[in-house]
């Protein structure tokens, strides 16, 4: 600008001495010689002067020349600069709008210049930033600079975080305020925190939570770290060496190794050892000890990580597996059967003494021998096949061996792998030659009793037939007696003939009740699905004068309305009618009876009761009253033959069932039997 204005002073002064070198070249040729001459001189020194003054003139549009040109390439230096920095250049003026930007800008909002220029800077900031944006710029204005983490939001792309750099321009770079806000693209570095961050977070984590205690210790035996485990564990937090330099556990549990090995950079592991733990309960542990080297610059070794596995709950069940091993084999060898645990290859793996003794050895001999070379080659293939068939279908296989009089009755059982396969097999061979034997005997014995009790009941039929024909005799023959000779007789005569009537009319009870109780499993009639409702209601038919005559109450169960059963029906009818007559018959004399029928499902069956209000049974005779002929009042108490209960246990137990009761006296008494479920049509 200087240069320029000096260069248009001096031409004018130029041409205003020009014009007056001619106002005096024109005055002089007016004038004489004299004047002349000095006029020339004069001409000839401003000639001069003018010469001089051209050539500085030309001297000084060089020199401009040579500085325009050196503006113009510090001009494009800069505007290169500006244009190809790596990093984003924004030029923002006062209403923090965007007024220039560079190539490295334009592509990290990726949008052109003219989407750029003249836009508020705001409009390309996470709207989450903004609000840090304008603190920035407000720093900026009063500070003159300013620095901000920021998220730039680009056009179709997710936003990302810059570091923006701020500062104040001078005056030259136009009117107003100005400032140059450079943005560095900081992604690389937030995932790298961020990376960093997750891995600090997952070793904390593993640190924190793992079983293992864990203490990272420095060279001085100050741990730095210790985990909750290695707290829990040791019941300590102590973050200093003890008095003499030592550290606070190490040296108490005698493991001082595991630090001055691990700071000599070598990593080292102790074996198991028993320390008592300082919690305050003095708990016993085992515990197992390890050290690794921290490695530093140069190979250094500022720390070292300890770690403590609390194997305790490890020793404890290694001891609990040592004492189940000798409970298994004291179990083993106090069984009678003869036990097997072999590969599937045959190599015996487990056996007992019995075992042994069938192959005349040891159990050690035993062991690690093929079971396949101790059998027979005829008897090793059979086994062999029944081995392979359970392996292939996983269902244990019996086996019963007969040679001679020696019996053995096998059970071979698949024994599973951790991963579910079998892959071992388990024999149970029990020497069952006394108990075929034994069985011999008692098949021979049934046999015999059956035959015997067939031909008790044929005798009892018989004899209860029979023996009716005499007794119809005397009483008849008593009648008559009584008809023809009754006027002869005094008192005691008429007496003795009612005693002898009595007598046989007792005596053709006690036939008839034997008569029946024989025919009960020799003459009944077919068990077919009945329903048990009406059979009750023809024994209460029945008993229909008894009924009467005490005035008793009865009450039969809804649930029997339904009910069906497998049964005889005659039979079924005669056990209700005997259960019924016994509750009319022990009643108390002052009281009504009240009889209640009931009965409830049970597994599958159906489960009966007739209760009483009478006048009960005493526990001790419970099984007794079931006998036949057994009574336990005298017939001046109560008649009977004492043979309905008999006949009543023998119908259930023809039925499949059981029969008992509840009772106490003077409270009554529920009888309960028990017979299977029929299906009736309703």
């Amino acid at each position: 600008m200087d240069i320029r204005n000096n260069r248009e002073k001096t031409k004018a002064q130029l041409e205003a001495e020009l014009h007056a070198m001619s106002m005096e070249l024109a005055a002089l040729r007016r004038q004489t010689p004299e004047a002349m001459a000095e006029a020339q001189r004069h001409m000839a020194g401003t000639l001069h002067n003018l010469h001089v003054h051209q050539e500085e003139l030309r001297t000084q549009n060089e020199q401009l020349r040579q500085a325009q040109d050196n503006i113009e390439k510090v001009s494009h230096r800069y505007q290169d600069l500006f244009e190809y920095s790596p990093a984003g250049y924004f030029i923002i003026d006062d209403k923090l709008t965007v007024i220039d930007a560079n190539i490295a800008g334009m592509g990290m909002l990726a949008r052109t210049k003219s989407r750029i220029t003249g836009k508020p800077f705001l409009l390309f900031v996470e709207k989450d930033s903004r609000h840090d944006l304008d603190a920035h710029f407000a720093t900026v204005r009063s500070v003159g600079r300013a620095s901000s983490e920021l998220w730039l939001s680009p056009d179709q792309r997710p936003p990302f975080p810059v570091i923006l750099e701020s500062v104040r321009l001078g005056e030259g770079w136009g009117d107003g305020w100005r400032c140059l806000s450079t943005a560095l693209d900081i992604t690389s570095r937030k995932q790298a925190e961020i990376a960093l961050q997750e891995s600090e977070t997952r070793f904390r984590a593993i640190f924190e939570q793992s079983p293992l205690a864990i203490q990272i210790v420095d060279a001085a035996s100050v741990p730095r770290m210790s985990n909750r485990s290695w707290v829990k564990l040791w019941g300590q937090t102590v973050t200093a060496p003890t008095a003499e330099g030592g550290h606070p556990v190490l040296d108490r549990i005698g493991a001082e190794r595991l630090l001055s090995e691990g700071l000599a950079g070598r990593s080292l592991e102790i074996p198991a050892i028993h320390v008592t733990v300082d919690t305050g309960r003095g708990e016993e542990r085992w515990v197992h000890g390890y050290a690794y080297p921290i490695r530093g610059r140069n190979d250094s070794v500022p720390e070292v990580v300890l770690v403590h596995e609390d194997i305790t709950e490890q020793k404890r069940s290694e001891r609990e597996l040592q004492i189940s091993q000798s409970l298994i084999n004291a179990l083993l060898n106090a069984s009678i059967d003869a036990i097997m645990l072999f590969k599937i290859d045959g190599a015996i793996l487990a056996a007992n003494t019995v075992m042994a003794e069938r192959f005349c050895t040891t159990v050690e001999c035993l062991l690690g021998d093929c079971v396949w070379t101790l059998l027979p080659p005829d008897l090793a293939e059979s086994r062999r096949q029944a081995c392979l068939g359970v392996l292939e279908s996983g269902i244990p296989a019996h086996v019963l061996d007969h040679q001679g009089e020696l019996f053995l009755d096998n059970f071979i059982f698949p024994v599973t792998g951790p991963d579910g396969r079998i892959d071992k097999l388990a024999v149970f061979s029990r020497d069952i030659s006394d108990q075929k034997r034994a069985e011999a005997k008692i098949t021979s014995y049934v046999a015999e009793i059956e035959r015997s009790n067939s031909e008790l009941e044929q005798f009892a039929y018989v004899a209860s037939h029979d023996l009716r024909e005499p007794l119809r005799m005397v009483s008849s023959y008593l009648s008559l007696l009584e008809r023809r000779y009754g006027a002869l007789l005094d008192q005691d005569g008429h007496d003795f003939i009612g005693y002898a009537r009595d007598g046989a009319k007792r005596m053709d009870q006690l036939v008839l009740g034997l008569l029946e109780f024989s025919r009960i499993t020799r003459h009944g009639d077919p068990i077919t699905a009945m329903p048990v409702l009406p059979a009750i209601q023809l024994a209460l038919t029945n008993l229909g004068m008894g009924v009467s005559e005490c005035g008793a109450a009865i009450h039969i169960d809804e649930s029997l309305l339904s009910c069906g059963i497998m049964g005889d029906p005659v039979q079924i009818m005669r056990l209700f009618q005997n259960l019924i007559g016994n509750a009319l018959k022990y009643r108390k004399s002052e009281v009504a009876p009240a009889i209640s029928i009931g009965g409830r499902l049970r597994d599958g069956g159906w489960e009966f009761s007739i209760s009483d209000n009478g006048i009960g049974i005493a526990t001790e005779y419970f099984e007794r009253i079931f006998g036949i002929f057994q009574r336990l009042h005298t017939r001046d108490q109560y008649e009977g033959t004492g043979i309905g209960l008999a006949i009543c246990k023998k119908i259930v137990e023809r039925h499949g069932g059981s029969i008992w009761l509840e009772s106490q006296p003077d409270m009554g008494t529920t009888f309960f039997f028990t017979l299977q479920g029929g299906s009736i049509k309703t």
